[in-house]
């Protein structure tokens, strides 16, 4: 089964969560989240593993993690 939900949030970015079930039996899911711009035609996905905010990001949720 496949549910796809599109957020507009205040800033007027739209968030689109897809969720894809898979192995009904085991009740494994996967979520996919896009985002798109105002200005921008499609959705793509979030920042990855060769954008460098990522690693910053990482970083930053493992220290946030110690306190």
């Amino acid at each position: 089964m496949k549910l796809e939900k599109t957020l507009v949030l205040q800033s007027g970015r739209s968030v689109r969560i897809t969720r894809c079930e898979y192995l009904v039996e085991a009740g494994k899911s996967e979520l996919d989240v896009l985002i798109k711009e105002p200005n921008e035609e499609t959705f793509r996905p979030l920042i990855g593993l060769t954008h460098p905010k990522y690693w910053k990001l990482k970083k930053w949720s493992r220290i946030s993690q110690c306190f």
